[in-house]
């Protein structure tokens, strides 16, 4: 009986190839959306699940603008960490990522062409 439906799949797939090809390229498709948006869910939802109380971690994402760009990266300035700290309510722990051993930050001053320019050393 199975080689019966062996057969009678295969003469279909013969007979009626182009419904059979966009069939098959859908079929492909949707398992491969399924597969991807599942691997992004438990990406997601996998974090921190080995921490006790982990939903209560959260991560900071400076947004850096250079050449018209913006970037994301998980560094934060030196002081940020020590404001954190002071300035909000509820935070128990606070510790810094570091990126880069020095960075330039310009500041924008009202009424000067040019901005403020300084270096920041960011060793611990």
């Amino acid at each position: 009986m199975f080689k019966n439906h062996w057969k009678t799949a295969w003469r279909n797939l013969r007979r009626n190839k182009v419904f059979s090809f966009i069939n098959i390229i859908g079929l492909s498709i949707g398992i491969s959306a399924s597969l991807v948006i599942y691997l992004l869910v438990a990406y997601d939802l996998g974090f921190d699940r080995s921490q006790p109380e982990g939903q209560r971690i959260y991560r900071v994402i400076c947004d850096i603008t250079f050449a018209g760009s913006t970037f994301k990266t998980p560094g934060v300035p030196s002081p940020m960490p020590k404001a954190v700290r002071k300035e909000l309510a509820g935070v128990d722990l606070v510790a810094a990522i570091r990126t880069a051993d020095e960075a330039k930050v310009t500041i924008p001053r009202s009424g000067q062409s040019e901005p403020l320019a300084a270096r920041m050393d960011w060793r611990f």
